[in-house]
C-alpha cells in the first residue's frame, strides 16, 4: 500500500455549530464570541421568530436559549422545534433565583 499524502486543501475541517438565542446584546455577544474563541460557527439572533428561520435553514450541534425572550419565552421555541422535527434534549437548564430569594439570602 503506498503512503497517502493529505494536503489541508483535501479536506474540509467542519466546525462544529451553535445557535445563540439571547434578547440581551451584551450576553448574546459574550456567549457568541466565547463560542467562536472555542472553535464554533456561531449564529446569534435575538428571538423566537428569527431562530426558527435560522434552524430551518442550518443544522446546529448545540443550542444556547435564554428562558425569557422579552415577551417570548425560550421554552416556546423548544416546542416548537420539537413540532418542526427538531431532535432537541435540553441537557442544562439554569434559571436565576427570583429576587425574593436572593434578598432572603442576604439575611
Amino acid at each position: 500500500m503506498k503512503n497517502a499524502v493529505i494536503r489541508a486543501s483535501d479536506k474540509k475541517c467542519v466546525r462544529p455549530t451553535v445557535l445563540v438565542v439571547d434578547d440581551d446584546p451584551t450576553l448574546r455577544l459574550i456567549i457568541a464570541r466565547s463560542a467562536a474563541q472555542c472553535g464554533f460557527e456561531v449564529s446569534a439572533v435575538s428571538n423566537v421568530e428569527d431562530a426558527l428561520a435560522i434552524a430551518r435553514k442550518t443544522t446546529f450541534d448545540l443550542l444556547t436559549l435564554d428562558i425569557m425572550l422579552g415577551k417570548q419565552h425560550g421554552i416556546d421555541l423548544l416546542g416548537r422545534l420539537q413540532e418542526a422535527g427538531f431532535a432537541v434534549r435540553p441537557s442544562s437548564l439554569q434559571v436565576p433565583r427570583p429576587p425574593s430569594a436572593t434578598h432572603a439570602g442576604l439575611r
